[in-house]
């Protein structure tokens, strides 16, 4: 999760997640943390405080290609000297939008996994 100020970044268009990746065979949940947030931000971040695990088991109807219904989210405060504002991040994947959110506007978005809407302000 990555949060400046009260600002979130959120990827995604219609159906929005918090920053995610995934860890790939023999790698730690904390070195793809690491290696995603490069990946897909572009910037450095650092790894602090592990926040717990949200188990989330989800119906796929809505529409959009899933490959597993059921995931682990694994969420850590991770800083970065290197985010000075929340002008828009540029994409360094094609595939991933990045978004900055006000967390006031959480309840206007569509954002998954669900509970995450509750959780996040606290």
């Amino acid at each position: 999760m990555i949060i400046y100020y009260w600002f979130l970044i959120l990827i995604g268009i219609e159906i929005h997640f918090i920053f995610r990746g995934y860890i790939e065979h023999r790698e730690t949940a904390v070195s793809a943390l690491i290696r995603e947030l490069s990946e897909e931000v572009g910037y450095e971040f650092g790894v602090g405080r592990f926040l717990g695990c949200l188990e989330y088991i989800f119906n796929p109807t809505i529409n959009i290609t899933v490959c597993h219904s059921h995931e682990f989210n694994f969420l850590f405060l991770a800083p970065s000297i290197s985010i000075q504002d929340i002008s828009p991040i540029a994409q360094q994947e094609a595939k991933v939008k990045l978004t900055w959110v006000n967390m006031d506007n959480l309840n206007k978005v569509n954002l998954l996994p669900s509970p995450l809407n509750k959780l996040i302000p606290k």
